[in-house]
């Protein structure tokens, strides 16, 4: 029913504002049950919402899971995409020396067409000590390529 609905978000709202691990389990469950339904406009606003978080680790998982859904889709989801940039940047942010987070956002940024700013992050994260350089690497090489292409 409608009141015993409510009463829960309720519940769920009280303990949220207690307890922050709490508010980041429950978002991860909602992207899981998204993720399940293919309801990738839902997954988008729960990333929204998770970019609000001030774990740059946790918001690169979520963001790099969602650039492994969204490359799988004939066409990517905006809403997921654009939710996914949002914990990326928010990831970016918190870690700006991390070259695996800039790595994972300028795939994303990449996917949203935005070449310039994914060669900017990417070279970026080819001088970070963490991350798969050789990956990395070889992701600028192609972004380089393409890039150099379109001239």
């Amino acid at each position: 029913t409608l009141s015993s609905s409510s009463a829960a978000s309720d519940v769920y709202k009280r303990q949220a504002e207690k307890n922050a691990d709490f508010a980041e389990q429950v978002l991860q469950i909602k992207m899981m049950i998204y993720s399940q339904a293919k309801d990738y406009a839902g997954m988008g606003k729960v990333l929204t919402k998770m970019a609000e978080s001030d774990d740059g680790m946790t918001l690169n998982a979520v963001a790099w899971n969602a650039f492994e859904m969204l490359s799988q889709m004939d066409k990517p989801s905006p809403e997921l995409l654009k939710g996914a940039i949002a914990a990326g940047e928010k990831a970016v942010k918190l870690m700006p020396e991390s070259g695996a987070i800039l790595d994972t956002l300028a795939h994303l940024v990449h996917m949203a067409g935005d070449l310039d700013r994914a060669i900017e992050l990417q070279s970026k994260a080819v001088k970070c000590e963490d991350g798969d350089q050789e990956e990395v690497k070889e992701f600028l090489e192609e972004l380089k390529k393409e890039k150099a292409s379109k001239k």
